[in-house]
């Protein structure tokens, strides 16, 4: 593969905010293996500090987590970095 198409086929990069472990694990595997490039982690805080730093294409988020920080908290976080 060309590095050209290489780049035109570049992944979009998913979210997932998730406090269980094993439902964030299930989740980012079954979305690697359909092809996404997926980073986790499991507090809203987490999240909002990620969104900030990175450009992500998809945040998915349970809306009940730990701390001070909610689910939409963190897709308010998202839809201010990326409107569209």
């Amino acid at each position: 593969m060309r590095l050209r198409e290489a780049v035109a086929t570049k992944s979009p990069l998913v979210l997932v905010v998730e406090d269980h472990v094993d439902i964030r694990g299930f989740t980012a595997a079954f979305l690697t293996r359909k092809g996404y490039e997926v980073k986790e982690v499991a507090s809203g805080k987490e999240a909002v500090d990620m969104i900030q730093n990175t450009g992500f294409d998809i945040v998915i988020t349970d809306q009940h987590l730990p701390g001070d920080v909610t689910g939409l908290e963190v897709l308010a976080s998202h839809s201010r970095r990326s409107p569209e």
